[in-house]
């Protein structure tokens, strides 16, 4: 069955490039290799450092926020050396009730922690989709005036399974250089959801 589907599949596009057609020959294909655009020019280049600033930025908080924590699971180690098994360790928190109140706060806290993770990985999220959507927007524009220019038809990702591109179709460098002239930075805003208190 799968066979047929195939062949009839095949038979159609050979039978559609094998037609010759005004209108497919009159065509104007141009490509564009966009991650390309965005990853080479100034703007892109200046977006990624700044997002990584922002990224170290809630590494940092979070060490900050994790640091009571690593002293009171120091605090617990020390109290747990030498106890091998889980009902050495269950004895020595019934004997001491202020350890149990350091294994809740470090509980507690790891817990606070991964939520504040979960968070941070979202802000994050946001910030770069906004900041790359504004950079997005403005290289839609320039591929749509330079496809007006040389009369295009159809622009096509560079990534999009291009087998064969020639030179003359390829605007990647144009969209490149006018990108660099038009938008060397981005207004890049850290997202921040609000948290419970």
């Amino acid at each position: 069955m799968l066979n047929i589907f195939f062949r009839i599949a095949m038979f159609i596009s050979v039978a559609i490039i094998a037609m010759p057609s005004a209108a497919m020959a009159q065509s104007r294909v141009l490509v564009v290799d966009t991650a390309k655009v965005v990853r080479d020019s100034i703007v892109g280049k200046y977006a990624g450092t700044q997002l990584s600033a922002i990224e170290k930025s809630m590494e940092s908080e979070l060490k900050t926020q994790a640091s009571p924590y690593q002293s009171k699971t120091q605090t617990l180690n020390t109290a747990f050396e030498g106890k091998k098994t889980l009902a050495e360790i269950n004895q020595t928190l019934q004997a001491r009730p202020d350890l149990q109140q350091v294994m809740k706060d470090v509980q507690q806290g790891e817990a606070r922690l991964e939520q504040e993770l979960k968070i941070k990985s979202v802000e994050f999220q946001r910030t770069e989709q906004k900041t790359y959507a504004a950079i997005a927007g403005k290289v839609r524009e320039i591929i749509d005036q330079v496809a007006v220019e040389r009369g295009a038809d159809v622009v096509l990702d560079k990534n999009a399974t291009v087998v064969y591109v020639s030179g003359a179709v390829d605007i990647t460098d144009t969209v490149l250089s006018r990108l660099n002239s038009q938008m060397t930075t981005v207004p890049i805003t850290r997202e921040r959801i609000p948290r419970a208190q």
